[in-house]
């Protein structure tokens, strides 16, 4: 029988490519995002779950904000953080657990629930979130707890490391390097303003993330794990490596960037033995063939 699935924020990064990777699983995908569904709406979220009965919702929706942005703990940044980050994955689960309690529930959280230290991060990692994107996120792992050991509902939490793909928003750090390099190598100056060079990042390819969130939705138990490649590369070397496949110098195109940023992160760096260990995945996209995929996705869209 075709499975159904429910994927919020299906218009990001993450629920445009598991929405693919659904669909070629035969599974029957119902896609949510800002413009066709109020998250908002417990009467709406209630209609859709009796409506599909789906055998998977995945939570990818957030909102989020780049290390660039100034004014992320406004009061409407809260409000709206709250609305979506917290209160609306836990509408979906109130409801399947009322309705439905064979759904099986994916939350995407962040590597940002952790400090910024030199320690590998685990499962066991103690939350220190600072600011409101991390915050509403811890907030909504301890919640599920609840919904999973309580009232028995599968519940997986994927705590994602930074993971990058041809379809980023623009306001990400991966996004901006390579849109800013295929624009120089295209005959712009525009410099690529860069705080810290040297910070330290557990980067992974997007693609194979999904890949270990499928997997994970397939166990018969559900838990918390961290999905990274346990490696670091700086911020240097992602630009690089882009710079170099493009036959450029990087040292022409990159400034210090002096503005204070909002989240400064030098070191972050997920250990996956225990998803490794329960699922057998593996990052098949080395870092490199990462940043040079998002490269020719941006060449061929800048030739239209």
């Amino acid at each position: 029988m075709k499975k159904t699935s429910i994927v919020v924020g299906s218009d990001g990064q993450d629920g445009t490519i598991i929405s693919l990777k659904l669909k070629e699983k035969n599974h029957k995908v119902i896609r949510l995002n800002k413009k066709n569904f109020d998250l908002r709406s417990y009467s709406k979220i209630e209609k859709l779950i009796i409506k599909y009965k789906p055998n998977n919702v995945f939570y990818f929706a957030a909102i989020h904000h780049s290390s660039d942005d100034k004014k992320i703990n406004s009061y409407k940044t809260i409000i709206d953080s709250n609305l979506i980050n917290f209160l609306a994955p836990i509408y979906f689960l109130q409801i399947i657990y009322k309705y439905h309690s064979k759904c099986k529930f994916f939350f995407a959280s962040s590597s940002l629930i952790f400090n910024n230290s030199r320690e590998i991060k685990t499962e066991k990692s103690i939350l220190k979130p600072k600011e409101i994107y991390s915050l509403t996120k811890a907030s909504t792992m301890n919640l599920i707890d609840f919904y999973r050991n309580s009232l028995n509902l599968f519940v997986n939490v994927g705590i994602f490391f930074n993971h990058e793909s041809e379809f980023r928003k623009e306001k990400f750090l991966s996004k901006k390097i390579v849109k800013t390099a295929v624009a120089n190598y295209k005959g712009s100056n525009l410099k690529l303003k860069i705080s810290n060079l040297k910070a330290k990042i557990d980067w992974g390819s997007a693609y194979d993330y999904m890949d270990a969130v499928i997997l994970l939705q397939n166990q018969k138990k559900s838990d918390n794990y961290i999905i990274a490649t346990g490696k670091t590369h700086s911020i240097l070397d992602f630009v690089k490596i882009t710079y170099n496949y493009l036959g450029l110098d990087y040292k022409k195109y990159t400034l210090r960037n002096n503005n204070k940023l909002t989240r400064n992160s030098t070191y972050r760096c997920g250990n996956p033995y225990k998803l490794q260990k329960l699922t057998g995945w593996k990052p098949k996209k080395s870092f490199k063939v990462m940043i040079e995929d998002m490269i020719n996705y941006e060449l061929k869209n800048e030739s239209k």
